[in-house]
């Protein structure tokens, strides 16, 4: 008989959002935004929660199956999630480590999914 999976193994942390995102007009929908990004990868258990941690603005989503989250990290974590005009203003270079999408499996950033902060509003 194996071991029931904690929480924390199909949950994700997500951090370093596109600065469009975090806008004053646009923090509101960021839950919906990082849902609708997390969805391509795999079903998520309702829509994330956004709280301010010790590692600054992030957003814990809890997907219905492990696979889904490893795969979500696989997939997103370091990519440059800027808008065209981001871009643009930064002359195209590179992103810098906090403009790259920061995604961990919560079990691995220690994240307790248990004692998740009040979200932010």
């Amino acid at each position: 008989m194996s071991a029931a999976v904690p929480p924390e193994a199909r949950a994700v942390v997500a951090r370093n959002f596109p600065a469009a995102w975090v806008a004053p007009a646009a923090f509101a929908a960021l839950p919906q935004k990082v849902s609708s990004l997390l969805q391509r990868i795999g079903t998520l258990d309702g829509l994330p929660v956004v709280s301010r941690g010790p590692a600054g603005l992030e957003a814990l989503a809890r997907f219905q199956t492990v696979e889904a989250a490893r795969d979500a990290v696989q997939t997103l974590h370091g990519t440059d999630l800027r808008t065209a005009a981001e871009k643009r203003a930064a002359n195209f270079q590179a992103p810098k480590e906090s403009e790259r999408f920061w995604l961990q499996v919560a079990a691995e950033a220690g994240v307790s999914v248990t004692s998740t902060p009040p979200p932010v509003v």
